[in-house]
C-alpha cells in the first residue's frame, strides 16, 4: 500500500494582540510531530506575515 502525504492548510490572521499566532503555532508542531509526512501550507494576509516577522518562534520552519 502506498502511502500518501495528506496535505493541510491552516488558515491565520493575526497581529500581536492576540494568541491566533500561537495556537497556530502549537497545532502545526503537534501535526508535525504526529504526521511527519504531513504537508503543511500557510494562507495569510501582509499584516499578518508583518506580525509573524515580530515573533520569537518561527512558524516558517514547520511549513512547507
Amino acid at each position: 500500500m502506498i502511502k500518501k502525504n495528506i496535505k493541510y492548510l491552516y488558515c491565520l490572521v493575526s497581529d500581536t494582540d492576540d494568541i491566533y499566532y500561537e495556537q497556530t503555532f502549537i497545532s502545526m508542531t503537534s501535526l508535525r510531530m504526529h504526521t511527519p509526512s504531513a504537508f503543511i501550507s500557510l494562507l495569510t494576509d501582509e499584516n499578518t506575515i508583518n506580525s509573524i516577522q515580530e515573533r520569537k518562534a518561527d512558524i516558517k520552519d514547520i511549513v512547507d
